[in-house]
């Protein structure tokens, strides 16, 4: 046995007693069920601030709602659901574009927020 196949075998290789690689793949249907999962909040206050475990805000009412310091890689997204006026606002020095706040003017209207090394911009 070469060491090629050794290590193909310890690292779970194409052998009969042993799965194979192609096995342990993630498949696109997998991998796309996986960005479907995301933590819903509603709010229905007039004041939130997006925590680590919101992944989708959804505000049912006039409300600010501010974004957390900006560590690169962050998303959340922000949905109108009511008819109030929903204004996102950015922490410390953080920006949105350049501006300090972004506003959802009409009902079921949509920003998803990421964060940059240098602030938020919207995707």
């Amino acid at each position: 046995m070469t060491q090629d196949q050794e290590a193909s075998l310890l690292n779970g290789g194409d052998c009969f007693t042993h799965y194979h690689s192609e096995d342990r793949r993630p498949t696109a249907d997998f991998l796309h069920g996986l960005n479907s999962v995301e933590r819903e909040t509603v709010v229905t206050t007039s004041i939130y601030t997006i925590t680590s475990i919101d992944d989708h805000v959804v505000v049912s009412v006039t409300c600010t709602v501010t974004l957390p310091l900006a560590k690169q890689g962050q998303i959340y997204t922000v949905t109108r659901s009511g008819s109030g006026l929903v204004t996102v606002v950015t922490s410390g020095m953080d920006t949105v574009c350049g501006d300090t706040s972004v506003q959802l003017t009409v009902q079921w209207m949509s920003l998803t927020f990421k964060a940059t090394s240098s602030g938020w911009i919207i995707i």
